[in-house]
């Protein structure tokens, strides 16, 4: 009898266990993560702090100039003798001197350019607060809508499984003659119908939750849960008279037109004021 010797390879499973967290966010969670991502709003954050500097640094106009200066200068004589033939020796003489000037220069144009930078940092202000608004009304309007899209997926997808019920019910009635070929196909019609409607809900979600993603910045969309539920609140408003009487004068495009007309004024002003 031969025996041969067999290698029987071991082959070792490594089972990993992995887990999967779901990202929880709200509305506040995504403004906050907008304002820090989105590249729109940080060009509104710098032309703020811009024209903040340059409020802050007109005052240097008032600053006057100093200017100082030190000068040192050495002079020396070597004489030989005297008519009685005595050395005279070596002098050596420092000269030191130290000069100052102070200036300051004022033009006529000076206020006007102050008050020019004062309406410049008010205007990107109202701009800077006009794009907060307008951020955070672009998240919440994008939010709340995949909320919408996916309560209505959950509501197609419940239609479909009670569709698929009845059609399945309705399919064995007909198979025991309790139904006629017209309650199969009224049937199985109710069910198909729902499909399309789906798949066309899925792709507005997607394409929305996409854009989304963009708006505040996130790098994955997977395992997204949005927290905040949308709720439908009672809104009493004047009429379209005092609501413009109230409310136009204090809308952030109506402020940044008023600061432009303003600033137009001043520049006319301050060139009035270089050409005397």
């Amino acid at each position: 009898m031969i025996y041969r010797k067999r290698t029987v390879p071991l082959i070792a499973c490594l089972c990993v266990s992995v887990h999967v967290f779901a990202l929880d966010l709200s509305l506040a969670e995504a403004t906050a993560r907008a304002k820090e991502n989105n590249a729109s709003f940080k060009q509104q954050q710098i032309s703020l702090e811009q024209a903040r500097r340059t409020k802050a640094n007109e005052w240097n106009n008032f600053l006057p100039t100093i200017a100082v200066g030190a000068e040192a200068k050495n002079s020396h004589t070597n004489t030989t003798s005297d008519s009685s033939g005595k050395e005279k020796g070596f002098s050596n003489e420092w000269d030191w001197a130290i000069t100052g000037s102070l200036s300051l220069t004022l033009s006529s144009s000076l206020p006007v350019s102050i008050k020019k930078d004062i309406v410049a940092y008010r205007s990107a202000l109202e701009s800077y607060n006009a794009a907060v608004n307008e951020l955070e009304a672009k998240v919440a309007s994008s939010y709340f809508t995949l909320v919408s899209n996916k309560e209505n997926l959950a509501i197609l997808t419940e239609s479909l499984n009670l569709a698929k019920t009845e059609y399945d019910e309705t399919n064995r009635r007909y198979g025991r003659g309790l139904a006629s070929e017209l309650d199969r196909l009224n049937a199985q019609y109710s069910y198909e119908s729902i499909k399309p409607s789906i798949m066309s809900a899925e792709s507005t979600y997607a394409a929305n939750l996409a854009a989304f993603a963009v708006l505040i910045g996130l790098d994955s969309t997977d395992n997204l849960n949005l927290t905040d539920t949308l709720g439908m609140n009672k809104l009493s408003l004047p009429n379209s008279k005092q609501l413009a009487q109230d409310y136009v004068a204090l809308r952030s495009d109506v402020l940044v037109k008023q600061y432009a007309l303003e600033t137009a004024k001043l520049n006319s002003l301050s060139t009035k004021l270089e050409s005397y």
